[in-house]
C-alpha cells in the first residue's frame, strides 16, 4: 500500500514544488507542481502480481482513477516498491518535459 505522506516527500526530495494526494476507491490521486507545470497523476497497486503503476498526465479529470487510465495522452511508470515508483514518477516527469521542450524548437 502506498504510504502517502512518505510518497509526497519523495515526489518533493525529487525536485517537485508542490504535491497533494489523496486515496480515493480505486487509488490515490492528485496533482504535482514540477517547474511551474502542474501534473495530474492516479497511482495503482495490483497486488496480485506485485507490482505498483501511475499514469502521469498534463489533464484534468472529474474522476481521476478511472477518466485518466482511459486518456491516450500521458506517461506510465511501474515499480515493485512503492518508494521506487515514487521516483519513478518525477523522472517521468522530468522526461515529458525534455520531449515537450525540444518540441517546441522543432517549428
Amino acid at each position: 500500500m502506498i504510504d502517502i505522506p512518505r510518497c509526497r516527500s519523495i515526489i518533493m526530495g525529487e525536485g517537485a514544488s508542490k504535491a497533494a494526494l489523496s486515496r480515493e476507491d480505486l487509488c490515490v490521486a492528485g496533482y504535482i507542481e514540477y517547474k511551474g507545470r502542474i501534473f495530474s497523476i492516479a497511482i495503482y497497486e495490483y497486488s496480485d502480481i506485485g507490482v505498483f503503476a501511475a499514469k502521469i498526465s498534463l489533464d484534468l479529470y472529474s474522476d481521476m482513477c478511472s477518466d485518466i487510465l482511459y486518456d491516450p495522452h500521458g506517461l506510465i511508470a511501474y515499480a515493485k516498491e512503492p518508494d521506487s515508483l515514487c521516483k519513478a514518477i518525477v523522472r517521468k516527469i522530468k522526461r515529458y518535459l525534455e520531449i515537450y521542450s525540444a518540441g517546441k524548437g522543432s517549428d
